[in-house]
This record gives structure tokens, sequence and C-alpha cells, in this order.
């Protein structure tokens, strides 16, 4: 089962500054990643984007439709039925959903992990000393 780590950032450079974190520290220590995706929803656009890191080794990456119907859901405010659709359950657990819901709204950024519970606890040490301040920020087994 792997783990999750998530940032959210209210400026959008903090999630920038986080990703270049993160890829300098996989690289040095030949981390992989299940997959990494950076979030984006600038101040008076309707819906927030995503990017996947491509800066990363990604071994499982999600499917584009995890992340459309998720962001959709948070942009549209359909709640946790848009987020329960097969194609995000069971790929994100209702913890990350729910903390997305929550604190994720116009003029974020952020910053999300999957992978081993081992590299996820190395790279949390890593961004948290050298991405700047957060606005929040956690991991979730």
């Amino acid at each position: 089962m792997p783990a999750f780590a998530l940032w959210l950032f209210p400026h959008p450079d903090g999630a920038t500054r986080a990703e270049t974190v993160v890829s300098r520290a996989t690289a040095d220590a030949e981390l992989t990643l299940d997959d990494a995706i950076v979030l984006d929803w600038p101040g008076g656009r309707p819906s927030p984007g995503y990017a996947r890191v491509f800066s990363v080794v990604l071994t499982a990456p999600r499917r584009n439709e995890v992340w459309a119907d998720l962001l959709e859901g948070i942009a549209g405010g359909a709640g946790r039925e848009r987020c329960d659709a097969e194609s995000v359950q069971p790929e994100l657990p209702h913890s990350v959903t729910r903390e997305l819901f929550r604190r994720f709204h116009p003029g974020y950024a952020g910053l999300l992990l999957i992978g081993d519970e081992e590299t996820l606890r190395l790279l949390v040490a890593e961004v948290e000393r050298g991405a700047g301040p957060m606005a929040s920020g956690g991991a979730w087994g």
C-alpha cells in the first residue's frame, strides 16, 4: 500500500520550489516515486490544473482521469460523490481527497507525492527543510 504526502501553498511558487527540492533529493539518493503531481489553481481561473513531475523517476503513475475527475470535483463543488467515482477510488485514499477539498482553493498550489513510506519520510524532511514556509503539509500511510 503506497503512502501519500501532500503540501499546499498559499502562493504559486511554493509548489515549484518543493518540486525542485524533491527532484534534487530523488536524484541524489537515486529514489523513485509511484507518482508526483503539481497542483495549480491561479486566482481568477475557474478550475485547478495539474502537471505530472517528470524530473523524478515514476514507477506507477495514476491515470490522468484520476486527477481530472478529482480536480473537476473540487472546482465544481461536486464534493465526495465525484471523489468516490471509480476513477478516483481506490487510487487515492479519502484522507488525501478530504484534505484537498478542505484546503485547496483558488490562489493555491500544491505538491502530491505517492510512494513507499521510507522514501516519503526522507522527502518530507527535505521539502520541509528546503522549500520554505508551508500553508499545510502532511503525510498519510
